[in-house]
């Protein structure tokens, strides 16, 4: 064993520090003569040993879905002539949740990593090791269909606490049964295992990225002199039709959204049936600050695009 982690994990264990380490396995082993199944724990390069009634307070029919998640733990035992180091999730627990609490309160923004994501774009996001999640109506200002493939686990996320309230074990994360039928077994229990770690560290934490993105559109018009100017052209992604004749939603880059209208080339090539998704070069022709609103007058249709539009109305 790397005799620095060895220094570190015994200092954890006398100071009863909180670590983290990712599942790497579930086997069985022989400690002192007992043959046992344990859970593996991977800390910085070094594997250290859970027992399960350490790991969890409840049954589960299997472990898996803890399969390369983040959790905490406390070191309880170094057996150095047997090279094995015992620790406890379990006991790690409470001082996660004393920590958490001690330092975030509603309003807060915090950093934490995705975790899952369920195909109804519930999101798991593990902060400083308390696990939170974002509903799927508090991800976006706009609704994003199959979050789940866009949103890999591992991804760094920030997000505004948006409630923290004592977990009503009466009040649990609804799974819809259609979704339930056609998510595999591992699945399902991978989903199990994360709305009830909920309810075993006694607090429901919600987070709202949506309230973050809405936060930074508005102080991005508060100086958007600084970003963009009437007479700027700039890519613009359509997202929709938008009220009245040769009107579309335009995205900008920055995210914000402006009108926009085809120019009169465009408007007699395509007749006014442009669809969402397709991105071009626009000029900026108007912008409102107090309003936050603008206009842009669409003259460039990217190249692919283009092309498929021209196909689509049979312009050679």
């Amino acid at each position: 064993m790397n005799q620095h982690v060895l220094e570190i994990l015994r200092e954890s264990m006398v100071r009863r520090w909180v670590q983290h380490g990712k599942v790497e396995q579930i086997r069985t082993a022989t400690i002192r003569g007992k043959k046992e199944e344990l859970i593996v724990i991977n800390f910085q390069n070094t594997n250290l040993y859970c027992k399960k009634e350490d790991f969890l307070d409840r049954e589960v029919g299997t472990f898996n879905g803890f399969l390369h998640t983040r959790v905490p733990f406390i070191v309880t035992n170094i057996m150095e002539a047997e090279g094995v180091v015992l620790v406890s999730r379990r006991e790690a627990i409470p001082r996660i949740v004393d920590q958490f609490l001690e330092v975030t309160r509603k309003g807060d923004t915090v950093r934490g990593v995705v975790t899952g994501v369920l195909d109804s774009n519930l999101v798991f996001v593990d902060v400083s090791g308390f696990p939170c999640i974002i509903p799927a109506s508090e991800w976006d200002v706009r609704k994003i269909r199959n979050l789940r493939d866009q949103l890999p686990v591992g991804t760094e996320v920030e997000a505004i606490v948006q409630d923290i309230r004592k977990d009503d074990q009466s009040e649990p994360i609804s799974l819809e049964q259609s979704e339930a039928e056609i998510m595999q077994d591992e699945e399902q229990e991978l989903v199990k295992n994360k709305v009830s770690s909920s309810q075993e560290y006694g607090y429901r934490v919600i987070l709202s990225r949506r309230a973050l993105v809405v936060q930074g559109k508005e102080r991005f018009w508060d100086e958007i002199e600084n970003h963009h100017n009437v007479g700027d052209k700039v890519s613009v992604k359509i997202t929709g039709k938008a009220p009245g004749a040769n009107s579309y939603f335009c995205e900008l880059p920055s995210g914000i959204t402006f009108i926009g209208n085809l120019s009169k080339f465009l408007r007699q090539k395509f007749h006014d049936g442009l669809p969402a998704g397709v991105g071009a070069t626009a000029e900026i022709t108007r912008i409102e600050k107090s309003a936050k609103r603008g206009r842009v007058l669409i003259f460039r249709l990217e190249a692919n695009h283009a092309a498929m539009m021209n196909n689509a109305y049979r312009i050679i």
